[in-house]
């Protein structure tokens, strides 16, 4: 058994049901059932998290910023192998 795995130091976990991010910490419990209530509860925080994240930005908000000057100009190059995607790819982009 390994006790602590450093950077680089590859290791065989089994068992996960979805892939881990990079850098996700992983912790040994030696009760199952704590173990996948307090993943659940993990999750759940990730998921409300994320849809907070998402809210701050809507439609409004980026029209906002760009009336206030917040937001920048980017120039793309944008390349395909057909003129058609292109095309679709700049309309969605404008």
């Amino acid at each position: 058994r390994i006790k602590t795995a450093g950077p680089s130091t590859p290791v065989e976990i089994t068992g996960l049901s979805d892939v881990p991010q990079a850098g996700d910490r992983f912790v040994v419990f030696k009760d199952e059932k704590k173990a996948r209530r307090i993943g659940e509860a993990r999750e759940q925080e990730n998921i409300i998290q994320q849809r907070q994240e998402s809210k701050n930005v809507t439609l409004d908000n980026l029209f906002e910023q760009m009336k206030q000057g917040e937001m920048k100009d980017l120039n793309v190059i944008i390349k395909g192998d057909v003129q058609g995607s292109v095309e679709a790819l700049a309309a969605s982009l404008m």
